[in-house]
C-alpha cells in the first residue's frame, strides 16, 4: 500500500509539472522558430522596400522598371510624392510579413519613411496555450515590439557620387565656360 500511494503523489505533482515543461518547451521552439523567420524576413522586406522607394525596383522580381523611375519628380527623393509608394510599401509587407508563423502573430504593423530611412515597426504576439493549462500563469500570450531600419540613400554613396561629378564635371572642356555663362545670365535677372 504504501508504495501505490507513493506513485500517486508522484503521479499527482510531478508528471503535470514534467508535461507542462514539455508543452512550455515545445511552444518555446516554436516561438522561437516564428522570431527568426520575422527577423529574415523584416531584414529582407526592408532592404526590398528602400531600393523600391529610392531606385523603384520591383519588390517581388527585383528588377528596375524604369519607366516608373524616369516619372518620378525632382523633388521625389525629398518625400514629395511618395504616398504611393509608401502604401504600395506597407502592402507588401503586410503580404510578406503577416504569413507562416507558428505561434505568433503580427500586430499593429506601421511602414514610415523619411528622407533617408524606411522603418518598418509593429508587435509580435506570442500565444503559448500551454501557459494556462494548469492555471499556473494569469496570461497565455506576451507581445514583443519588433522594428527594422534601412537607409534609402547611403551618405557615403552621395558623397562619393556628388565627387565623382564634381571631378567630371572638371575634366569635360566646356563646362567652366558654361558655368560663367549661367552666372551672367543670373546677374543680368537680378
Amino acid at each position: 500500500m504504501i508504495k501505490k500511494a507513493f506513485f500517486t503523489v508522484e503521479a499527482a505533482f510531478v508528471l503535470p509539472l514534467v508535461f507542462y515543461t514539455i508543452l512550455f518547451l515545445l511552444n518555446y521552439s516554436f516561438y522561437s522558430h516564428d522570431r527568426t523567420k520575422l527577423q529574415a524576413l523584416g531584414e529582407e522586406v526592408a532592404l526590398k522596400a528602400a531600393s523600391y522607394i529610392s531606385y523603384q525596383v520591383d519588390m517581388d522580381w527585383t528588377v528596375l522598371r524604369e519607366e516608373d523611375y524616369l516619372s518620378k519628380s525632382i523633388l521625389y527623393p525629398f518625400g514629395v510624392g511618395r504616398e504611393k509608394d509608401e502604401r504600395k510599401v506597407l502592402s507588401y509587407v503586410n503580404e510578406t510579413l503577416t504569413n507562416g508563423y507558428w505561434v505568433c502573430e503580427i500586430r499593429d504593423l506601421q511602414v514610415q519613411t523619411t528622407l533617408s530611412k524606411v522603418k518598418i515597426t509593429g508587435k509580435l504576439k506570442a500565444v503559448f496555450p500551454s501557459a494556462k493549462l494548469f492555471g499556473i500563469l494569469k496570461k497565455d500570450s506576451f507581445t514583443v515590439p519588433f522594428c527594422f531600419e534601412e537607409s534609402i540613400f547611403s551618405r557615403e554613396e552621395k558623397t562619393r557620387l556628388f565627387e565623382v561629378s564634381i571631378n567630371l564635371g572638371k575634366k569635360i572642356k566646356g563646362v567652366d565656360k558654361a558655368v560663367q555663362k549661367l552666372k551672367e545670365l543670373v546677374g543680368k535677372m537680378k
